[in-house]
Formats: C-alpha cells, structure tokens, sequence
C-alpha cells in the first residue's frame, strides 16, 4: 500500500495499521483496488481505487484538501479526500507505505 499519514497518529499507534477502523491515519491505495481513508468510512476498506503491479510507478499528489494517486502506464487515478486539515495536520503529513511481506520493496523517486 501507499499513501500519505499523519506521522504523529502512526507512532501513536506504534506502526500498527487497524485498517476496519476509521481514525489509523492514513490515506492509502493497495495494489488490488482498496482504498483507505482516515476519516471517511465511506472510503475506507473500500474497492473503488486502481489496481496496481509490482513495478509500477504511483505518483502521490495533495491536491487542495484531496490525495491524488496516478498510475504513470496509463494515467488511471483515484481520489480520497482529506479531513479539514489545519496547520498542525499539515507538518504532520508525510508519504507512508505498507510493505506485504518478505521481500517486499520500495523506490521513491
């Protein structure tokens, strides 16, 4: 999975993400279609993102109060929107991913 986190709700969880409930602090997409929202139930655990492969590049845009992920082969996107962010939850935003397994890896480019 990637997406972006609110870093102090992470720790606070201690890196644990309890992808059922609503509050986890996070914003992502997983390679087989889910979407996760911290905030909207209606978003969260939900199939309505963009499948993905290994190999593919993801592109993450905050765009205004949403976070935009494009898959570079063919420009397919999904949108989640963010809860009202103040300036506090700004700073605290960053890129988070959730690696599956052993042998599971990363490029950030």
């Amino acid at each position: 999975m990637v997406g972006v986190g609110f870093k102090d709700i992470i720790k606070t969880n201690q890196y644990k993400f309890n992808s059922a409930s609503i509050g986890h602090g996070a914003y992502m997409i997983s390679h087989n279609s889910y979407t996760y929202s911290h905030h909207n139930k209606g978003s969260n655990m939900v199939m309505k993102g963009m499948a993905f492969a290994s190999g593919e590049e993801i592109t993450i845009l905050i765009k205004g109060e949403s976070v935009v992920f494009t898959k570079k082969t063919d420009q397919k996107s999904v949108t989640l929107a963010l809860k009202k962010m103040t300036d506090a939850d700004w700073k605290q935003l960053a890129v988070c991913v959730m690696l599956g397994g052993i042998g599971d890896k990363i490029d950030i480019i």
